[in-house]
């Protein structure tokens, strides 16, 4: 994969983060739009996502982590909503921790990058099935 598509690749998940993410009832941002969340997620403060075509069939899906290092796979079903598939995977980190999705290895399926918010960053394998290794490298 070439560097341009992996770019790309963050960059639209990037502007899925910023179509998605919802602000939950009551709060100052949501008093101001009428327009529902695209999706609502849990999570606290630091909560992060990635959004990548994880299983292959042409559909994004979306991981989010709620804060805690718990990262929850959400998938569309065939009304066009996302629904919680349950948590797939535990990162480290804290305050500042991020996570992208691309194919960093060049295997056609996308892997996580994680900052644990400390300057460490971490590659996950992507190996399928909704299953990530932590790579040694």
């Amino acid at each position: 994969m070439t560097m341009r598509k992996t770019l790309t690749s963050i960059v639209l998940a990037g502007a899925l983060v910023l179509g998605v993410v919802g602000c939950k009832e009551g709060s100052q941002n949501n008093k101001q739009s009428s327009n529902p969340p695209y999706i609502q997620l849990d999570g606290g403060y630091g909560a992060t996502m990635a959004a990548a075509d994880f299983d292959g069939d042409n559909i994004p899906e979306i991981l989010h982590n709620r804060g805690d290092g718990k990262v929850f796979l959400y998938k569309r079903n065939n009304l066009g909503q996302y629904t919680n598939q349950g948590q797939i995977l535990q990162l480290d980190g804290g305050y500042g921790a991020t996570m992208a999705a691309a194919d960093f290895n060049g295997d056609g399926k996308p892997d996580i990058l994680h900052n644990r918010g400390d300057g460490k960053v971490f590659l996950y394998i992507n190996t399928g099935d909704y299953k990530f290794v932590k790579s040694s490298e």
